[in-house]
Order: structure tokens, then C-alpha cells, then sequence
């Protein structure tokens, strides 16, 4: 339903079939040209507790050592 298309379109899903494309570039990961504002606070089930801390950071094109 709708929340699929909000996860497909933000890339945290990927499609079973065919490709998303946002402003005709394929979605294939979360990226900082899209955001997301979640309802309720949540953390990416698919990330490590780093990764999720570094994930706003990541899409800020902050380097490694500066994250850490």
C-alpha cells in the first residue's frame, strides 16, 4: 500500500520486479537528494547502532575520521 510506496520510493525497499526511479534516477538506496520523516523515532533494522548514528552523517558526505 502506501507505506510500501514510501519505502520503495525513499529506498529502503527494493522492488520484486522492475526499477523506481525518482526525478528519472533509478532508487536503489536511501540518498540525500530524499528524506524521510518517520512518525514514531526508529532505527534502520538493517543497520548496526554505528551505522545508524552515522547515517545522517554519511548523506552529509562527512569523511570517515571526522564520523568516528
Amino acid at each position: 500500500g502506501k507505506t510500501t510506496l514510501l519505502h520503495l520510493l525513499a529506498g529502503f525497499l527494493q522492488p520484486t520486479d522492475g526499477a523506481v526511479r525518482f526525478h528519472g534516477e533509478q532508487v536503489e538506496r536511501p540518498g540525500p537528494e530524499r528524506g524521510v520523516v518517520f512518525q514514531e523515532y526508529a532505527l534502520f533494522p538493517w543497520m548496526t547502532a554505528r551505522q545508524n548514528v552515522e547515517f545522517g552523517l554519511r548523506a552529509q558526505s562527512v569523511a570517515a575520521p571526522q564520523r568516528r
